[in-house]
């Protein structure tokens, strides 16, 4: 087999990049957390990583990539998901091999919240108030965040006597329903590929990610203010490639930015059509983006099915609709995902309802007790 045109997909999971890639045909190795049943399938090879995070982290990483690019000539490293917090690696990443992906310096900005929300002030942009530092002034219900966390699992109520380390901000906590668009862009033009709503997982009892469903209705205004949000944002951080801006829209309706991430988000498959997002997202980086031919007819949704108890995975006849599935024999411990779960159909209350049932089939299945969200 040829050793070009090869590519190093490196991610939280990679499954969704990898699946998108084999659909057009295109030749991917995977680096990630989960090392899933399906991943192998859609790879030439998929090694897996304990984290992005901690020095340990890194220097296995580099360790591993390393090792592909003495055996494979000319492979390109596509980023995914799990840099934010530590952009450092990822510059580490850019002085070693050819990245495709938004440059560290662009996710320090976009992970910074004094940076970020400024940087939205000076765009008259709305965005929820945000302190990076604790005193008597802070009046109300705010979450602590950590920078550059990812899939909401860091997030939690702020108590009064709660304190702020050097990588946490509190972001004033609103009530409403939480959006994200999911948009690609070339660091100039961005297309919006829909507007999905989201939610928070009920098992674990936090702001853990738990699903979304696409093609959400909602007003042509509201729709309108947040596209020609996301293009002032391209512009100014000349953001390149898929990426997501996460929104949450009051009962007033007035709407708020929570943030945007420079990568792929878990939405981005919601969108996979006829032809290859991932090939998009290559094509994006070399400045050919074009607008994707979109089904609008209908809604699609996927929800990760968290472990009510620890488990051993046995061996299963998963359903089709069924995603990153685990190796038969993988323990995993309460709280952590097991799978992904889709759904799709016409209208968007169908497809949540069909979501929640798949979801609750299978957790009865695995001996889980906690209703679907």
């Amino acid at each position: 087999m040829p050793q070009n045109n090869q590519y190093l997909i490196i991610s939280q999971s990679g499954r969704a990049l990898a699946a998108s890639a084999n659909h057009a045909g295109i030749d991917t190795h995977v680096i990630d957390l989960f090392a899933d049943e399906d991943t192998a399938e859609f790879t030439l090879s998929n090694t897996s990583v304990t984290g992005f995070s901690d020095g340990n982290d890194s220097k296995e990483l580099i360790n591993i990539v390393a090792e592909y690019t003495n055996n494979y000539a000319d492979l390109s490293v596509v980023i995914g998901s799990g840099f934010e917090q530590n952009p450092e690696l990822l510059a580490l990443l850019e002085h070693r091999v050819t990245v495709i992906g938004n440059h560290a310096s662009i996710i320090r900005q976009l992970k910074n919240p004094g940076i970020f929300f400024k940087n939205l002030e000076q765009l008259a942009l709305p965005y929820p108030e945000y302190f990076t530092c604790v005193d008597d002034s802070i009046k109300g219900d705010f979450l602590i965040k950590t920078m550059g966390g990812a899939g909401g699992g860091h997030i939690r109520h702020y108590k009064n006597d709660s304190s702020l380390t050097s990588t946490s901000f509190l972001q004033a906590f609103l009530r409403g329903k939480n959006y994200s668009a999911t948009f690609i862009a070339d660091g100039t033009v961005a297309h919006v590929l829909g507007f999905n709503e989201t939610w928070v997982c009920k098992e674990n009892n936090d702001f853990t990610f738990a699903g979304a469903v696409s093609n959400v209705s909602l007003s042509n205004e509201l729709r309108q203010q947040v596209t020609d949000a996301i293009r002032r944002i391209v512009a100014l951080f000349k953001l390149k490639g898929l990426c997501g801006l996460d929104f949450i829209v009051e009962e007033s309706g007035k709407y708020s930015i929570l943030e945007v991430n420079p990568r792929p988000t878990a939405t981005f498959e919601l969108y996979e059509t006829q032809g290859s997002l991932f090939v998009q997202h290559l094509a994006a980086f070399q400045g050919k983006i074009t607008e994707p031919e979109l089904d609008q007819t209908g809604s699609r949704a996927l929800g990760l099915l968290y472990a009510g108890k620890s488990i051993t995975i046995p061996r299963l006849d998963w359903p089709e609709w069924v995603t990153d599935r685990p190796q038969a024999g993988k323990q995993i411990a309460i709280g952590e995902p097991v799978c992904t779960v889709h759904a799709e159909g016409l209208a968007v209350e169908d497809v949540k309802q069909q979501l929640k049932t798949r979801l609750a089939d299978l957790r009865e299945s695995f001996g889980f007790t906690v209703e679907a969200a």
